[in-house]
């Protein structure tokens, strides 16, 4: 598997511990933050230069990963994947 993630988005996750966590909720909304939820998952591990992925091992099995990093509104990260987007902004946290 390919993952590519821009300058800033390493930066970031850096910053934060250099962990990037993933994942779909209940209700199926995507997740991109680099602590990982209160909810019990079993995770995917993807060593990277800079950083670690985790994926919710309930994904699948992705060709490739793209992580961005977003100023706006909040700073946070989107995860984008050839079978969809992961990390629309929360506004309630502040790290996103």
């Amino acid at each position: 598997m390919r993952i590519e993630a821009s300058e800033h988005a390493v930066a970031f996750i850096a910053e934060h511990g250099g962990k990037l966590y993933v994942w779909s909720d209940e209700h199926d909304f995507g997740h991109a933050k680099p602590a990982p939820p209160d909810a019990p998952i079993e995770w995917v591990e993807y060593p990277e230069d800079g950083f670690t992925l985790y994926q919710d091992s309930s994904i699948g099995d992705p060709d490739w990963w793209r992580i961005e990093f977003h100023h706006l509104p909040i700073p946070h990260l989107t995860a984008v994947w050839d079978g969809g987007r992961f990390g629309a902004p929360d506004y309630s946290a502040e790290t996103g």
